[in-house]
């Protein structure tokens, strides 16, 4: 793996960046922007400013050639999207500010912008080629409203583009004041804003031979304190796995990243962007499927154990096949941890709208699941039970039906009319969900709900 410096002029000269769809979506807010331009400020001239790491994967090796005759290579960004996205945003914030001005001088300077940092014109097409495209969930919006200022008519869809659009009326905003402070000074702080961020600017730029390769580097930074979700940590830990494994290595990476972007993007259809909902994800898919004991659990810790190296010494087959079981397990309950947790959207229980009377069904399951939270705060200690039944009996509506009701019933006898606490019976909820799940029976008998509503 090759680890060079660059400003980020050098970063985007001759480079297209592609985010694949297995990344989260823009998940930046006001708190990162405002640090972010703070750092700026605060840059001297002529000092340089470390501001992260640019993990890239060679995405094609035919280059794409503008009309000026250079050629731009694709890479994919595997780690530091967040900060790449906010550096276009900014600089095309800057290449509109300039376009005020109708000298001349500017006009030039904001082409000049374009072409570095936003987009170039493609030789023989004559189409434009952006040099940052988003996942496909958000590239539209991002090229359309956000760089092109044409408003869809869809609006925004989902909580990355409207973080995509409050970045930059922020940052228009941001920029409107300064003119207002500086008045004829302000094109000369202007100038050097943009230079502070092309020139001053400085990230370690990591190229990497595969996808697998990602996990190799996390660990390492994750050993360095380098903070990022558990989530992430659980992908890039499969994908070291995965690195090391010599049989089936590139297809398990493929499978991870194929997973990662289908869990993200049901986290977010339902507004659960944030590390909390990932944390609660995780735990309730370890609790269901690999130990009931809620104790035991400790986060991406728990995942690392369990598939650790050197408890599969001789058996790498076994580890290959054990971790697709993961991987492929999780990507199935992030579905209905979605619908658990947000069963007021349309899409919920969608499958269970086929069962019968015209979608009565659906709403009856939506109806139900709505209560929980009302009767007990988060209800997670029913979620891994949930998420069994609906693994358990994936097109069996009238099943996940009756067990919403058994925990609807258990809630309200427990804790509205005994008044117990709100961890109450949750180890028997947790090993009943397990039970389901891996279909296994203590002493010959299944867990009782009626004993346990008792």
């Amino acid at each position: 793996m090759e680890n060079v410096q660059n400003n980020i002029e050098e970063v985007f000269t001759k480079r297209l960046f592609r985010i694949p769809d297995y990344q989260r979506g823009y998940a930046w807010e006001e708190q990162q922007w405002g640090e972010f331009l703070e750092d700026l400020e605060l840059l001297n001239e002529n000092k340089e400013h470390y501001t992260g790491t640019l993990v890239l994967d060679t995405v094609d090796q035919t280059p794409r050639q503008d009309s000026g005759g250079t050629r731009h290579y694709a890479y994919e960004v595997v780690d530091g999207q967040q900060r790449l996205t906010t550096v276009v945003l900014l600089l095309d914030s800057i290449r509109r500010e300039m376009r005020k001005d109708e000298t001349n001088e500017w006009s030039i300077f904001a082409e000049g912008i374009r072409k570095n940092y936003v987009s170039v014109t493609d030789i023989h097409s004559k189409q434009p080629i952006y040099k940052l495209e988003l996942n496909d969930n958000d590239n539209g919006f991002f090229i359309d409203e956000v760089l092109n200022g044409e408003p869809t008519e869809e609006g925004t869809k989902n909580y990355s583009q409207e973080r995509l659009a409050r970045a930059r009326k922020y940052f228009a905003d941001y920029l409107q004041n300064q003119r207002n402070k500086y008045e004829v000074d302000y094109e000369t702080w202007l100038l050097n804003l943009h230079n502070k961020i092309t020139s001053q600017l400085q990230v370690s730029l990591y190229f990497v031979e595969t996808k697998a390769d990602v996990g190799v580097i996390f660990e390492v930074m994750n050993n360095r304190g380098k903070p990022i979700s558990e989530l992430d940590k659980v992908k890039n830990y499969l994908l070291y796995l995965a690195y090391k494994l010599d049989a089936g290595g590139s297809e398990l990476a493929d499978e991870i990243n194929a997973a990662w972007k289908a869990i993200f993007e049901r986290l977010m259809e339902a507004g659960l962007t944030n590390t909390e909902e990932e944390d609660k994800l995780l735990k309730a898919h370890w609790v269901m499927a690999y130990d009931y004991e809620r104790r035991n659990w400790k986060y991406s810790k728990s995942i690392k154990d369990k598939f650790d190296l050197r408890k599969y010494q001789d058996e790498y087959e076994k580890l290959l096949e054990d971790l697709r079981e993961y991987v492929k397990t999780l990507r199935k309950v992030s579905l209905a941890y979605r619908d658990i947790q947000c069963p007021d959207r349309s899409e919920a229980f969608e499958k269970f709208k086929e069962s019968e009377e015209s979608g009565a069904l659906q709403t009856r399951v939506q109806r139900v699941q709505e209560k929980l939270p009302r009767i007990k705060r988060g209800s997670q200690a029913f979620t891994p039970l949930l998420m069994a039944t609906r693994l358990r009996y994936p097109e069996d509506g009238r099943k996940y039906l009756d067990m919403v009701e058994i925990c609807e019933t258990y809630a309200f006898r427990v804790f509205l009319l005994l008044e117990r606490r709100t961890d109450a019976g949750e180890a028997k909820l947790s090993q009943a969900g397990f039970q389901l799940y891996n279909d296994s029976k203590e002493n010959g008998d299944a867990f009782s709900f009626e004993d346990a509503l008792k």
